[in-house]
């Protein structure tokens, strides 16, 4: 008569029902299974690991068997009935990140553990286990740099103790900043640079931080004079393109340098003043011949006293056109007067 002993092989958790029990090469997809074996035979058990459900958010994982046995697979030789039970945690994935994602500096530590050089760290944990997460505060490098804000649940510690009941994605929030340069070409310490809303002078280079996405606008002076030397640099244009000194909007998501060129050369002050058809030292307009102009009345420069103004130097010239006075023709004393057209200082 042909004996046979019952073999019980299940897991536990009897929740993990999406691998497979393994006997004598055959799968079977159960959390237990059952079957009935030749007295003195010998049968080959193996189970799967890890056995992942929820879109492979959530795993168990193999421990050992309850007879301490640790690993999957095993041989066993049947004299009498017998049951094995494989022993499973359940286990999700987390994710600890940075945002924004570029922010690869510092480091993520994972129960004290460091992480440098990733924005992104993931792991399997137990299910109600708990542990230490945390993020560096600031990191930065040479023309970047992020400071830490909050993180997903809104807590504002770079440290938290979390417990694990879900596939989780745990994000810390961080504010970025770049470094902007505007740089003088060729490096001259001379007029001004704009920016931040403040007129920098006397340097031939401005730094500072921005906040990523910010719009920023900054200009140069467009000439620089050298005290106690005869040079001046005019402002040609911007290495990126552009010829206005107020450099076009800039939408900052990186680290960038803005170079404006200069042309500098030695400046020649030349103005060439003539009237009456020829050069003169000096050009005048006595109205009427020195009569006086009775109120009201309108007097245009004739042709033959039309004063021309010649720039012959390198750099503009700035000119006003001055009354010399005005006087009451009975006392000879000065009167006010108002221009007609744009009344300057003289």
């Amino acid at each position: 008569m042909c004996i046979r002993d019952r073999v019980i092989i299940r897991k536990n958790p009897l929740a993990d029902v999406y691998g497979q029990i393994i006997v004598d090469g055959t799968g079977v997809t159960s959390a237990i299974e059952t079957l009935y074996v030749v007295d003195g035979s010998s049968i080959d058990i193996d189970v799967t690991t890890p056995d992942y459900f929820a879109a492979g958010e959530s795993r168990y994982s193999f421990v050992q068997w309850s007879d301490a046995h640790p690993t999957t697979d095993r041989t066993e030789l049947i004299t009498t009935d017998a049951e094995f039970v494989a022993d499973y945690i359940l286990e999700h994935h987390i994710v600890v990140e940075k945002d924004p994602t570029a922010n690869t500096l510092g480091s993520i530590y994972l129960d004290a553990v460091a992480h440098p050089g990733s924005s992104m760290v993931e792991s399997w944990w137990e299910d109600g286990s708990n542990h230490d997460v945390a993020v560096s505060e600031r990191d930065s490098s040479g023309c970047a740099r992020y400071i830490f804000d909050q993180w997903e649940d809104a807590s504002t510690d770079t440290a938290r103790l979390y417990n694990v009941t879900a596939p989780a994605t745990l994000t810390a929030y961080y504010d970025e900043q770049f470094y902007v340069v505007i740089q003088k070409n060729p490096p001259e310490p001379h007029g001004c640079i704009y920016a931040e809303g403040v007129a920098n002078w006397g340097v031939a280079e401005y730094a500072f931080w921005v906040d990523g996405g910010t719009v920023i606008q900054f200009a140069v002076s467009p000439f620089d004079t050298t005290p106690g030397v005869d040079t001046i640099c005019t402002f040609i244009d911007w290495v990126d393109g552009g010829t206005d000194t107020l450099h076009a909007s800039e939408l900052i998501n990186h680290c960038d340098t803005f170079v404006a060129n200069y042309s500098c050369e030695e400046a020649i002050l030349c103005m060439l003043l003539s009237q009456h058809g020829g050069p003169t030292d000096s050009v005048y307009w006595i109205v009427e011949d020195g009569d006086s102009l009775e109120v009201g009345t309108t007097h245009d420069m004739p042709m033959a006293d039309m004063t021309t103004i010649e720039n012959c130097g390198n750099i503009p010239l700035q000119m006003v056109l001055w009354v010399h006075g005005t006087y009451d023709q009975a006392t000879a004393a000065p009167v006010p007067w108002t221009a007609g057209f744009l009344q300057a200082e003289d």
